[in-house]
């Protein structure tokens, strides 16, 4: 099976699990840039995880790389924008939550990627889950009294 090139645009804490899932891919996929529109962040990921490629110009990064998929990690507002780019750059994209910040961006950056033929897809939120329905149908009850804190773990 070919290895796939992934990039990362976006290198705040969250960009950590993404670079950790991505390695263990194994042999599957290749993390093979990270990009921050503030350098130093970029240069600390790629440090800590042994990324070769560290950018502060996601242009440039999509150019020189060319990956086969772009893990979108920034903050949601350009979530759209990035993820267009990546896909008019041909590659696929996984965007963190939200997929954008309205229904109506969302439709329109799925109908851009089904046009171009490449795949969307977007970090789940557990939510919705039939744990946290279960717990919030709870809460509705009065079955666990006065709440103060949650503290939750998955998996």
């Amino acid at each position: 099976m070919a290895l796939l090139k992934v990039a990362i645009v976006g290198c705040g804490k969250i960009a950590d699990g993404h670079v950790e899932e991505i390695q263990k891919l194994g042999h599957l996929a290749e993390l093979v840039g990270v990009c921050d529109r503030e350098m130093i962040m970029a240069t600390q990921l790629a440090t800590r995880y042994g990324v070769p490629k560290a950018y502060d110009d996601y242009d440039q990064m999509l150019r020189e790389l060319r990956p086969d998929v772009v893990h979108v990690a920034t903050p949601p507002q350009v979530h759209k924008d990035l993820a267009v780019k990546a896909i008019d750059a041909g590659a696929h994209v996984f965007v963190e939550k939200p997929l954008t910040l309205d229904y109506a961006s969302s439709r329109a950056l799925v109908e851009h990627a089904e046009h171009a033929g490449k795949k969307v897809g977007v970090g789940y939120s557990y939510h919705f889950e039939p744990q946290a329905e279960d717990l919030r149908e709870m809460l509705r009850r009065g079955q666990l009294g006065d709440v103060l804190h949650i503290l939750r773990f998955y998996g």
